[in-house]
């Protein structure tokens, strides 16, 4: 069985038609014990992130209901993981914005004096790059707390 389950998991993430192999994973999802995916536990949690989330959130679930002692310690270490991940993400934005924020206020500075014109246009340069740099962190923070 669990050779199969393994070809199961991987068409189910790799496969251009998820939703097909998805819809028979749950037709014959009564047909396998549920103590059988147990050892797959921290695969599934994974999928959770990815296109694949439906269905291994309800083969999880369906676990979860008869084995919750078997979920609780990959649970716990998916959501540390996942919890420390945004935070490092969110401390990356935030030192990206402020980053931004200083070449910012460089480059207005800089356009106060007509005579730097060659290092106005670089400061204003870096400060659009150093918000462009912030906005994609902002947008990484958001997605690393799904």
């Amino acid at each position: 069985h669990r050779h199969e389950l393994v070809n199961v998991l991987h068409q189910l993430a790799f496969s251009d038609h998820t939703n097909a192999v998805g819809r028979a994973l749950d037709k014959h999802l009564d047909a396998v014990q549920r103590w059988v995916w147990i050892p797959f536990v921290p695969q599934l949690l994974l999928s959770l992130l990815h296109r694949e989330a439906p269905h291994a959130k309800a083969l999880l679930l369906r676990l979860a209901q008869g084995h919750p002692q078997a979920m609780y310690c990959p649970l716990r270490t998916f959501l540390l993981e996942r919890r420390e991940a945004a935070t490092r993400v969110t401390q990356t934005a935030r030192q990206l914005a402020a980053k931004a924020q200083e070449s910012g206020a460089a480059a207005q500075k800089a356009q106060g004096d007509d005579s730097a014109s060659e290092a106005t246009m670089k400061l204003v340069a870096q400060a659009k790059s150093d918000q462009a740099s912030a906005q994609a962190a902002a947008q990484a923070a958001g997605e690393a707390t799904v």
